[in-house]
Parts: structure tokens; sequence; C-alpha cells
């Protein structure tokens, strides 16, 4: 069993902004060999968000090569390869708009998400956030967000899925789980498919949609325009009204333009325990097109509002 586990890590809301790749190799089933690469990106500047996620600044890949003269080097890796990623949807997008913004063709290659398919298998799980599915595998020594752990750690995933499901290969495992390997070719792209599995959850309280003044954006008198919400559509899912209201209300404090459908335009789901599948799903399709948009869950949410 070979494949390739890949992660990026990106300077600025800009998806072909890569700075970062980590790479592991897997051979015959076995873990062989990582690479942790530096990349100066492009557009070359650093959003404050980013760096406080993976602590990457403009002085460390000021000397980087680009990812275009990292090329010549990767494609004999991609070529043809198996690769595998956590949040599948947005490493592809990070690649496929990066090969765009360097008019490179794009590879032939196909690719699979352990986050995709731990939300199918472990259903149970608080959210399917790398941390929390690799405390579940009992896979330590994780620094999250430095790509070379990210990529070992999701290699790691898609081995102990492969064992405990007895399967030597990704075919064998799609026969017995039932997913759609993603693809990239020359003519385009065709993202990786695992229909979720229905579960019976106790019933949550009702909870009410926003209405009223929360709803009004009011940028001008945020509290400050340098946090990561200023000017962003925002919704909030899956937290009783109470608890809503009360995030709703700090959001636009901050300048935030709450909101209660995901759009095209939404830049932050905010997901509580009981958010629904179709609004993750729309934001899943957000960031596979290269949209400016992200899923948080509340923790990740007050860590923000701290910047």
């Amino acid at each position: 069993m070979n494949f390739i586990a890949l992660d990026f890590e990106t300077a600025n809301s800009n998806r072909q902004s890569v700075c970062s790749i980590g790479l592991t190799f897997i051979e015959n089933g076995e873990i062989v060999h990582t690479i942790n690469q530096l990349i100066k990106p492009t557009p070359n500047y650093y959003d404050g968000i980013n760096i406080s996620i993976h602590g990457i600044t403009e002085n460390m890949t000021a000397n980087a090569p680009t990812f275009s003269e990292l090329w010549p080097d990767l494609l004999p890796i991609f070529k043809n390869a198996d690769i595998v990623a956590h949040n599948a949807s947005f490493d592809f997008s990070a690649l496929r708009y990066v090969l765009e913004e360097y008019h490179i063709e794009f590879p032939v290659l196909n690719y699979y998400c352990t986050m995709m398919l731990s939300k199918k298998l472990y259903p149970h799980l608080e959210n399917h956030k790398l941390p929390t599915v690799c405390d579940h595998l009992n896979i330590s020594d994780l620094q999250h967000h430095d790509a070379e752990s990210d990529a070992l750690a999701c290699a790691k995933i898609m081995l102990q899925i492969l064992k405990d499901h007895d399967s030597a290969n990704f075919d064998d495992l799609s026969a017995i789980i039932g997913f759609t390997k993603g693809d990239l070719n020359p003519f385009g792209y065709r993202p990786f498919r695992c229909k979720q599995m229905r579960q019976n959850k106790p019933k949550s309280p009702k909870s009410r949609p926003l209405s009223g003044e929360v709803l009004k954006p009011d940028s001008e008198n945020a509290r400050n325009n340098t946090n990561p919400f200023y000017m962003k559509k925002v919704v909030i899912s899956g937290f009783s009204t109470p608890d809503k209201k009360v995030i709703a209300r700090e959001l636009k404090e901050l300048g935030a333009d709450v909101d209660t459908a995901i759009t095209q335009r939404t830049n932050y789901l905010i997901a509580g325990a009981n958010v629904g599948p179709s609004k993750t799903q729309k934001m899943e399709v957000n960031i596979e097109k290269g949209k400016e948009a992200r899923i948080i869950d509340f923790e990740e949410y007050c860590e923000l509002i701290k910047q």
C-alpha cells in the first residue's frame, strides 16, 4: 500500500498563498520519509490570523523558493500518486489555485480525505479536527499546523483506518465504507465524496433564527477594526438561542456582518455541537472553490476574538 499524505499552510486569505508544505511517504504500508518545506507565498504578505495559526512569518520565507521553483521537484512526487489530506477540500483547492497562479498544468492524481472518512467512521466525536481524531486514535506528538507534523498525523490516521477495516488498498476500503475518490487532471478535478451515515441523536431544543438589530452590521462603531471578524460575513449555527444571541451581539460589536444563511460570500461559520449538516456542506463547497471561508468551533472563536 503506497500513498502520500499532504498538508499546506497559507500566508493569507488568498487560497494560492501556500507558505509551507508537509509530505509523508508511505511505502508498503510503512512510513518511510517526511518532508517539510517553507515556500515564498504569492501574494507575498501574511495576515495576522494566519501567523497566529501556524507561526510562519514573512522573514521566515523571504529566501524560500516560490511554488513554481519547487514544482519541478514536486511533479514527479505528485504525478499519478494517491494523496491523502485531512480536510482535503482546503489542501487541494490550495494546490489548484497555486498551480493556476503560475500557469502550471494540473498533474494527474487521486486524492482522499481523512476528515470526511473520520466523520463517517467516528460520528460520536465532538468534532473531526486533526487533533481530535488523533486523540481518539491515540496518535501522539502532533504539533498542529506544522505542515510536516500534520501530514504525518494524517498518514497515521489513514493507515489506522485501513488496518481497522482489513483493507489492502483504497479500492478495498471504498467497497467497505463507501466513498468516491477525488481526482485531479489537466482538464479539471472531481472532489472526494463520502456519504455520511445518519445519526440517531437525541433532539436538542429548537433554536430560533436570529432577527432584529444583530443582523444590521455597524462597522463604523466597531470595537476595533483589526480583529479577524471585522467586516466579514458570519453565520452562527448549532447553539441554543440564548448562546447564539450572545455571540451575535459580540460579533456586531466587532464590526461583523452577522447572517442567518450560508452564501458564497460567507467568510465564517461558527459551528456549535448541533450545527446542521447542510450548513457545513455548503461551507465545504465554498472552501473547495477557494472562497475566503472557514468553519470554526466555539473554542477557536474565543481564541480569535482575543486578537
